[in-house]
C-alpha cells in the first residue's frame, strides 16, 4: 500500500504527539491483555477479525515509526526545560509502546497460526444469503436462513452478533419492531463480550439500529439511553472511525440521534448544533439530498430555525 508523504512537525505540536504516544500504548497494552485471552479459548475470534487486528496494529506500528523520527528531530534542536521532559517522555512511551506493538503482534501471528473453524465458510455462505435476501426484498426467505444459522451451535460471539443484527433487520422490514430491539440487544450483549478491536464499525452500526427501532417503537426513553450510550462509544473512538470506510456516516447518524434526542428534550440550541453537525457530515460524505436520512436532518434544521 502507497502511503502518504510525512509532514514533519514544528515542535510546538510536542505534546499533541506526547499524548498520541499515550493512547496508543494504552491500546497496545489493552489489546494484547484481550488477544492474550483469547490464544487460550481458540474460536473466541474469527478469521476475519484477526486479520483485521493485524492490519490495524501494523499501521499502528508504522505511526509509531515516525512518532520515533519525529522525537529524534526535535532532540536534534537541543530543546531545555519544559520541552526537553516532553521530549524525554514521548521517546520513552514511544519505545514502550513499540514493545508493546511488537509483543501484540506475535500473539495475533499465534491466533492466525491457530486452526480455522470448519463453520468459517459456512458463516459466510450463511450472512451472504440473508443479505442478498434482505436486499432484494426476500424478507420471509431472509428471515428463514437466519433462523436456521442461529440454530446452528458453534458460531463465535461475533458471528452470533452480526447473525442477531441481520435478523433484526429482517424483523425491522416485517415491521415487529419490538422482535429487533430484542434480536440488537442480543447482539450488543455479544459484542461487549469482544476485544474492543473485534469489529468497531458493526458494534456501532447496531446501537444505530436500534435506536432507530426503539424510535420506530416512540420508545423515546430507552432511545434517549441508548443514544447516550452511542454516544459514549462514538467519542470514545471517533478518531480511529473517521479512519475506516464507514465511520463517517456513523458519526454522521449519531450527530443527527444527538440532535433528536435534545429537541425531544426541548433543547433546541443542542438540538439545532447536532442537526448543524449532521448536515456538515453528510456533507463530506456526499449524502444525496433525497437519501432519507438527508431529508430528516434537512426537516430538523428546518425545526430549529422555528424555535430559535
Amino acid at each position: 500500500m502507497e502511503r502518504e508523504p510525512i509532514h514533519w512537525q514544528p515542535i510546538t505540536m510536542l505534546p499533541t504527539l506526547v499524548m498520541m504516544a499515550d493512547e496508543a500504548l494504552a491500546e497496545a497494552e489493552e489489546q494484547l491483555e484481550n488477544m492474550q485471552v483469547a490464544v487460550q479459548r481458540p474460536g473466541l475470534l474469527d478469521a476475519a477479525t484477526i486479520d483485521r487486528a493485524v492490519g490495524m496494529y501494523e499501521e499502528q506500528r508504522h505511526f509509531l515509526t515516525i512518532y520515533a523520527e519525529q522525537g529524534r528531530r526535535w532532540q536534534q534542536l537541543n530543546p531545555t526545560g519544559v520541552s526537553l521532559h516532553q521530549l524525554e517522555t514521548l521517546l520513552a512511551t514511544t519505545a514502550k509502546a513499540t514493545t508493546v506493538n511488537a509483543e501484540l503482534l506475535a500473539v495475533l501471528a499465534q491466533l492466525q497460526a491457530q486452526p480455522t473453524s470448519p463453520q468459517d465458510e459456512d458463516w459466510y455462505t450463511a450472512v451472504g444469503e440473508i443479505a442478498m435476501a434482505l436486499a432484494d426484498g426476500r424478507v420471509v426467505e431472509a428471515m428463514a436462513w437466519a433462523d436456521e444459522a442461529l440454530e446452528t451451535v458453534g458460531w463465535t460471539a461475533r458471528q452470533r452478533a452480526e447473525l442477531l443484527g441481520l435478523r433484526g433487520v429482517a424483523w425491522i422490514d416485517y415491521g415487529e419492531f419490538g422482535e429487533a430491539v430484542r434480536d440488537y440487544r442480543a447482539a450488543l450483549a455479544l459484542w461487549a463480550m469482544l476485544p474492543e478491536d473485534a469489529d468497531r464499525i458493526k458494534h456501532i452500526q447496531t446501537w444505530d439500529l436500534l435506536i432507530q427501532a426503539l424510535l420506530h417503537q416512540e420508545d423515546f426513553p430507552q432511545a434517549t439511553e441508548a443514544v447516550t450510550l452511542l454516544v459514549q462509544l462514538v467519542d470514545t473512538h471517533k478518531a480511529s472511525l473517521f479512519t475506516q470506510a464507514d465511520g463517517p456516516r456513523l458519526w454522521m447518524a449519531t450527530a443527527y440521534h444527538r440532535a433528536l434526542v435534545a429537541e425531544f428534550a426541548l433543547d433546541y440550541p443542542t438540538a439545532a448544533t447536532w442537526y448543524a453537525e449532521a448536515h456538515q457530515r453528510a456533507h463530506t460524505i456526499a449524502l444525496a439530498p433525497d437519501h432519507p436520512l438527508a431529508r430528516l436532518i434537512a426537516e430538523g434544521i428546518e425545526r430549529s430555525r422555528h424555535n430559535d
